[in-house]
């Protein structure tokens, strides 16, 4: 529900207050048995369970895998929110170049989850109950921001066509549960209590970021400018609010995971896997800086050319780290596994720990972050007797992501190696426009990357993953996809054919050259994983029908105008969060 009021001032003055509030509600139900062991993989690779054939027809009877029957699983969160914004929007006074605008806010935001109970269940059948108490997470935030024109069309001089200045600052006053460490969540004896409340203290972060930010235009076809800020993020209810998972969603994800201290072995279920809920998070703290260019040559009409530069360093960064990352760095998160007995059997095989059966998923507090990215940007459109062309090329170099995961602990560089970004990648595209049609071809590039993860940094195991996989190194990967497209007019015909009145037709072909993606042997007992740049469907074919309606003017209008405000919403709270969210 949200609702508004825009109040029109004298002086080209404006208020605007809203108010928006909004439950949202989640939940699940199932009988409770899931795979308990690696039997059903020993099945398949003897041929015992036939995958290779129509599922549908010949289903697969798992049921001598299954755990025994246990109670029904189920869990039920409900979150709560509330937001009321007041905005003040107008000119301060007048400069030769035009209004110096101030744009204000204040708001307070209450955000809270109820009080939920979850019930799952072991791999032996016994029933789990975990209780989470009702928690909040309240924010009281100021902000403003100014727009110096010192230089514009009113004013220009030769080498100055355009020169505008921008800073803005943001306070928040954030009120955080807290607790020593851990989880908010609470094991329970039984559905019937007794629930404790753990101690939650309420704790004020007060956050303070600012930005100053410059525009200069030297020449009509060329605009530089350039940015800096720094700014705190306190942990929200996304962060701190526990996140179960169903179990049978568990025995699904577990799978894609590898447990590096029992020879590789893969998971198959785990009795309990959750994210969030992490109460011991410390607010992040960063500083950013972005430059860039963009170029419009006189020479060349409809050739738009933008360079772009971003440099990130943050503090205590709250992100989530990939499981298998977890699992890799176990000495390290060690509260967040969760291990059994390591039995005598497992010590002969090697292991030199037992099977991993809960794990923590939410977000951590990584020591340091480091980013460093260049953004490249060509678009050219040209009119022809054929009809409107246009050639895009859009290209992301990194450098470095570099991250120190603990302090003390070695920085890691994450560009080109698994799990992390890649060093260049960017795609190529072409478009062909004219009347209703609509023809277009494009290109993605994927740089190489090596095999090993971005987080590793054990030369033995990293040898053990070259030696399995016969190279260190994943190719780069090109896929060429086409399109086309048809919009029948307003008026196409009567009848029948008066059904395809602003009918539009869709028509495309992904991975045109069937390209296959790489793929990887990821432990030493057989697994295979395929580059996640391409898809293992190869080449796929796609029909889209949709109704396009026409609008009256009026209704254009309002339609454009509310678009305007959405942009313009947009491009306010990248400005206010680029310190923060880059």
């Amino acid at each position: 529900m949200a609702g508004g009021v825009i109040v029109r001032l004298p002086r080209n003055w404006s208020v605007h207050g809203e108010y928006n509030w909004s439950r949202s509600q989640s939940g699940y139900r199932r009988n409770g048995r899931t795979l308990i062991s690696s039997t059903p993989l020993a099945a398949v690779r003897s041929g015992a369970l036939d995958v290779f054939r129509d599922l549908n027809a010949y289903p697969l009877d798992l049921t001598s895998y299954l755990s025994p029957d246990s109670p029904q699983n189920n869990a039920h969160s409900e979150n709560v929110l509330k937001d009321a914004t007041l905005r003040l929007v107008g000119p301060v006074w007048t400069l030769p170049a035009g209004p110096v605008m101030l744009s204000s806010l204040l708001e307070r935001r209450d955000e809270a989850t109820r009080p939920s109970l979850k019930t799952g269940f072991t791999q032996n059948g016994s029933v789990t109950y975990t209780y989470t108490p009702q928690i909040g997470v309240s924010t009281d935030s100021a902000y403003m921001e100014l727009t110096v024109p010192l230089v514009s069309a009113k004013n220009e001089r030769p080498g100055v066509k355009g020169l505008e200045l921008q800073t803005s600052y943001r306070h928040d006053n954030t009120t955080v549960p807290s607790i020593d460490t851990g989880s908010y969540a609470v094991s329970l004896p039984s559905s019937e209590g007794p629930y404790p409340q753990p101690e939650i203290t309420d704790v004020g972060v007060n956050a303070s970021q600012y930005t100053f930010g410059a525009r200069y235009q030297p020449l009509e076809q060329l605009a530089l400018r350039a940015s800096y800020g720094k700014g705190v993020l306190s942990p929200s209810l996304n962060n701190l609010a526990p996140l179960p998972y169903p179990g049978i969603l568990v025995s699904i994800l577990s799978t894609r995971y590898v447990d590096p201290k029992r020879g590789g072995e893969r998971l198959l279920s785990l009795a309990e896997f959750s994210a969030g809920g992490s109460g011991d998070l410390r607010p992040e703290q960063s500083g950013s800086f972005s430059a860039g260019l963009i170029f419009t040559p006189m020479s060349i009409p409809g050739l738009r050319l933008s360079v772009d530069y971003t440099r990130i360093d943050k503090v205590d960064e709250i992100t989530r780290v990939d499981t298998q990352v977890l699992i890799d760095l176990e000495d390290v998160f060690s509260d967040r596994i969760t291990r059994g007995e390591l039995t005598a059997a497992d010590q002969v095989l090697g292991y030199t720990a037992g099977p991993i059966i809960a794990l923590n998923g939410g977000e951590v507090n990584v020591a340091r972050t480091f980013l460093e990215a260049y953004d490249v940007q060509a678009d050219y459109t040209w009119q022809t007797a054929y009809g409107e062309f246009k050639a895009s090329a859009i290209g992301t170099v990194q450098p470095h992501l570099q991250r120190q995961v603990q302090r003390g602990e070695p920085t890691l560089e994450q560009v080109g190696k698994n799990l992390g970004p890649l060093k260049v990648r960017g795609n190529v595209g072409l478009t062909w426009m004219r009347d209703g049609w609509q023809l277009g071809w494009n290109m993605q590039y994927y740089n190489s990357y090596l095999i090993y993860s971005a987080y590793e940094n054990n030369d033995a195991n990293n040898a053990s993953w070259t030696a399995r996989n016969g190279s260190p190194i994943i190719p780069s990967q090109i896929y060429h996809d086409l399109f086309g497209r048809y919009r029948f007019g307003e008026n196409h015909g009567s009848g029948w054919l008066g059904l395809l009145n602003n009918v539009e037709v869709l028509a495309s072909v992904k991975n045109v050259l069937d390209v296959k993606p790489p793929i990887l042997t990821d432990n030493n007992q057989g697994y295979f994983d395929i580059s996640p740049y391409g898809d293992p469907r190869l080449r796929r074919w796609f029909i889209v029908f949709a109704i396009c309606r026409q609008r009256s003017a009026a209704s254009a209008k309002r339609g454009d105008h509310v678009a305007s405000l959405i942009r313009r919403a947009a491009v306010r709270v990248r400005q206010e969060c680029v310190s923060l969210l880059p």
